[in-house]
């Protein structure tokens, strides 16, 4: 995958002008994202309010690290689900976390 992200900005890793990734690379990732959230889905299932900004910042989260890793699907998933964790620190259903915010 580093191969489509020569142009890949740190400081700005969602600029879609700068992050470039071919069909084979955006196929994987499809494939981390939907794995990475089939693994956190049964925490949202009392909240299905905060699905949609859950998976949206999973796949935020997926692209920051997209360029990290290259074909290694398991280190791209744990380390999606790291920076998702830290993005999105309320995880509901989760023993310990704290209750969603109201909306």
């Amino acid at each position: 995958m580093k191969e489509f992200c020569s142009s890949f900005v740190p400081e700005s890793p969602l600029n879609s002008e700068t992050a470039v990734f071919g069909p084979e690379s955006l196929s994987l990732i499809d494939t981390i994202y939907e794995d990475a959230w089939d693994s956190i889905a049964a925490n949202f299932e009392t909240h299905p309010e905060l699905i949609s900004e859950a998976r949206q910042e999973l796949a935020k989260a997926i692209f920051v690290v997209a360029c990290d890793h290259t074909q290694d699907i398991h280190a791209l998933k744990v380390a999606a689900l790291k920076v998702f964790s830290s993005t999105y620190p309320v995880t509901p259903g989760v023993p310990g976390q704290p209750s969603p915010p109201r909306r």
